[in-house]
């Protein structure tokens, strides 16, 4: 029993990889979207907010080649209606956890997906998924 727990602990561990622009860290262990914020919550972090192109490309970089799709913090609240994971008041000002870029929405479409510049979404949907800390790192 303790050799499978190990086991599983390297798995694990071979399964998360971070950079440093932002403390983000990739999960290589596919969940829904909901059990991946429950993971990350549970680890005192959110999905990944991106909100500038630093991170998006930082986010393309770690990610290259490895898979088309990520969970990131971005969640389907109704028709038109997108919020970042993350709701830290200190982090956004009024307004910006609301996100303006929508696709044509569908009830069995539950995944985001980004297509001709839109969103949609199926969060039961079993993807990689990144993990943030909340903080902007800091470089010398």
């Amino acid at each position: 029993a303790d050799m499978n727990a190990m086991e599983w602990m390297q798995t694990l561990l071979i399964s998360v990889r971070c950079f440093s622009y932002r403390q983000h860290c990739l999960i290589e262990t596919p969940k829904s979207w909901f059990d991946a914020q429950s993971y990350c919550r549970e680890r005192g972090h959110d999905l990944a907010t991106i909100d500038d192109m630093g991170a998006m490309k930082s986010l393309l970089a770690l990610n290259a080649d490895r898979a088309d799709e990520l969970w990131i913090g971005l969640h389907y609240g109704g028709p038109e209606e997108w919020h970042w994971s993350l709701a830290d008041e200190e982090f956004y000002q009024k307004g910006e956890r609301d996100y303006r870029n929508f696709g044509r929405m569908d009830n069995t479409s539950r995944y985001v997906s980004h297509e001709f510049g839109m969103w949609k979404a199926n969060n039961n949907a079993r993807l990689w998924f990144v993990c943030y800390d909340g903080k902007e790192s800091i470089h010398s």
